[in-house]
Order: C-alpha cells, then structure tokens, then sequence
C-alpha cells in the first residue's frame, strides 16, 4: 500500500544523506571525485510520482557460487588491499560506479541490505582518514625500530593486522554456520548478561583492577570525585561525556559481546517493538553499574595524567580513556585482543572474555614493571598486584554473587580452588 512505496522512498532519501560526505572524503583522499548512481522518477503501481534513488545491490551468496566468489574476492581486496596485503583500508564499495550489467544471478533482497551499507558508509566516513595516517606511521622506520628495539619484532608485528581489523570491522558471514554461530552467541549473551542482577551486583569490584593501575592515591582521588558529593554526580556524568567522546559512548561498548549487540540495526515492528525494547536496554543496567567503576577510574586517571604531563588536560584526558580501557576492557575492534577479532566462529569460542583480557594483559604488564632490586618492596608490591588482581575477582566477588562454598564443601578448598583456577581464565582454550 501507500506505506511500503513511502518506505522505499525514504530509504532512497536517507541513503543520499550520506552521498555529498562521502564523495568529499573521496575527492580529499584520492583526488577524484565518484560519480553517483542518477535517481530515475517513475510512477508506482497506486499512481504515484516517485522521484527514485541510489540503492546498493547485493548477490545472494546462498544461491550463487559465482555470487559467493566475487563476495570473497571484495572481502579479501577490503581486508587486505590490493597491494599483497601490505596496506589496511575501509569498505568503500559504496564510492564506485554501478556497473552496465550485473552477474546474472539472484539479488539479496532482505532488509540487512541497508543495514549493512549505512555500516560501512559510516564506518568509511569516521576511520579511513585516520586508518591511512596510522597506517604511515606503523611503516615509519623510526617507529618500527623504536617498537622492535623495545619490545622485538613480533610485537611490532601486531600493528597492521590489528589496523586492518580496525579498518574493516564488519565483514558479513557467508555460510550458514557462520549465521547460526552469530544467533547462539547473540542469545547467550542476552541470556547472561542482560538484567542478570548477579552480574551487575559484582561490577564495581573491577575497581580492584583500577586500583592495581593508578595506586591508592589516585583511586582514592577518582573515588571522592564521583562519590563524595552524590548529588552532582548527573553533572559530573556530563562534563566528563563533554570531555571524553569515549566516555560518552561507554555504556554500550564497555564489552564486545554488549557492543555487537547494541550495534545492530534492525527494523522495528508493531507486533514486536516490546521485544525490540526489551532487547535494546537489557544491558544498560549492568552498564550503569559498570559506569560505578568506570568513572573513578576515568577522574583518578585523569589526575594522575594532569601530574605526568604537567597541566596538559589533552594528555591527561587521553590517558584517563586509555586507563579505562586497560583496567577495565572495551568492546570496540580497536580494543579488542587479535584472538577476539576473528569471525563469528571464533568469537563463539571467545565470548565473555573482554575482561579476561583486559585482566592478562594489565597483570602483564603490572608484574613486569616490579623492580626485583628491591626484594622487599618488590614482594611487597607483588603481593598487593595478587590480592586486587586475582584474590579480590576469585574470592571476594563469588562471595558478593552468592557463589560461595557448597554446605558439603570445606572453605579452604573452595578457596584454594578458586584461587587455583582463576588465572587461567585469561587463558584462550583453557578457561
């Protein structure tokens, strides 16, 4: 009816929103500016004047093998560039010109079409620039013998691939398998996490991880911040989302199972907006939660980097968001260890682990700077790293959840086993 042909108009229309930014970005980075695909007026069925529009076209690579190749081969060319890998850039499929004829086989015609498209238009518009400047310094010889005199070549090797995953974050799964594995996680991950109150209660003991990063001084700091005068906590919430675009975006990307989630875009419909909703917020409560450590951790880092940088607020504020993100992960691509960037089947077999892999990556590093000079101190600092990073999560937040001893269990077992056990979480196949 009239509904469906103003539907298909204002797709049209949303879609060329984006034409002028686009082709800008284009002309600025390669000099050339595309040519747009020419919206053809007709009338509609019901009599109607339509004026027309761009719309991507996809194959259905479930019906199609010559479909399917092509779609690998643009995969791999958007992943990998054209250059024998040795370059990362973002999907720009949407910048080329419609070609005189097509492959002769079946159209995609589901909805995650447009979906798919606005998430690589504007995946497109917010990174390349920036993907191609990183992109030179990581090929800078002066960057690359400063990493490897640091921390050795293989280090210095992370960078591009992690830069292409950066740069195309999306890559749609092509088999059936890959669907089904998106849909167990996408439901396991509603079922574990969304208005569990287990898991929000336990939150805001990640400070522990904070506390290990910044010390007590400054944790202290973050701390009667947030918390000591309550009642302006909604403007102290505002001024740090004016300050931080990352902050900003917190709550739904403050873990990658709760970022895939939050970044679908899907249709509403009257029979299940109820659904829809329920779906949409189910983890912002935990988010709130998790802001109760979030924030402390923001400010007490933003103090810290104040006194490192001498008074310079952008370090500072740079190195507060970089202090979330290590103390207390992040579900963004760029955030994400290379063993959690995978395809939908080996994120199945990764789920959960943002914290696990903050928490390796942050004992790492906290164990590593301890000065064994000093036996004393260092034993010392040692064991306060083992008690905020391994005895507080192990124990204390088993605890808090109601997850202590069984009645037929003895206290020391369950302890040493939780103990035991722990460490190994952060542990790909083993946890």
């Amino acid at each position: 009816d009239e509904r469906d042909w103003a539907f298909v108009q204002n797709v049209w229309d949303y879609l060329e929103t984006f034409k002028k930014e686009a082709f800008d970005l284009e002309q600025r980075v390669t000099g050339i500016r595309p040519k747009g695909v020419q919206a053809q007026a007709f009338v509609n069925p019901l009599g109607q004047a339509m004026r027309g529009g761009y719309y991507p076209i996809e194959y259905n690579v479930t019906k199609s093998a010559v479909a399917y190749d092509k779609q690998q081969k643009k995969i791999e060319q958007e992943v990998f560039g054209t250059n024998g890998g040795t370059q990362a850039m973002t999907a720009k499929g949407h910048l080329k010109a419609r070609a005189s004829q097509g492959l002769g086989t079946p159209l995609d015609l589901t909805l995650p079409v447009i979906t798919n498209h606005v998430f690589n238009v504007v995946h497109d518009l917010a990174f390349r620039e920036a993907v191609l400047d990183v992109a030179k310094i990581i090929r800078n010889n002066k960057f690359r013998e400063s990493v490897e005199g640091t921390y050795g070549p293989g280090i210095y090797r992370l960078f591009m691939p992690w830069l292409k995953d950066v740069a195309n974050e999306r890559q749609e799964p092509m088999m059936c398998i890959n669907k089904w594995a998106a849909w167990a996680r996408s439901g396991s991950t509603l079922m574990a996490m969304g208005y569990k109150l287990t898991t929000m209660i336990v939150q805001p003991l990640g400070f522990a991880q904070s506390m290990a990063y910044l010390g007590y001084k400054y944790s202290g700091a973050g701390m009667k911040t947030v918390f000591g005068q309550m009642h302006n906590l909604p403007q102290l919430w505002e001024q740090t989302k004016e300050m931080s675009e990352f902050m900003a975006n917190r709550i739904d990307s403050y873990d990658r199972e709760i970022r895939d989630m939050s970044k679908k875009l899907k249709p509403h419909a009257s029979y299940f907006e109820v659904v829809d909703t329920f779906r949409k917020y189910a983890f912002h409560p935990m988010g709130y939660f998790q802001l109760a450590v979030d924030l402390p951790t923001w400010w007490g880092a933003y103090y810290k980097g104040l006194d490192q940088y001498g008074g310079d607020d952008v370090k500072a504020i740079a190195f507060a968001d970089s202090a979330v993100r290590l103390t207390q992960s992040g579900g963004n691509v760029e955030d994400l260890a290379a063993v959690q960037r995978g395809g939908e089947i080996q994120r199945l077999f990764t789920m959960f682990y943002s914290y696990f892999s903050a928490l390796y990556n942050l004992s790492t590093l906290q164990f590593s700077q301890i000065d064994t000079s000093n036996k004393p101190e260092a034993m010392l600092r040692a064991a306060n790293l083992a008690l905020l990073l391994f005895f507080f999560p192990a124990v204390v937040s088993e605890l808090v959840a109601g997850r202590g001893p069984d009645d037929d269990e003895e206290n020391w077992e369950w302890l040493a086993q939780n103990l035991l056990v722990y460490p190994f979480q952060t542990v790909v196949g083993v946890r």
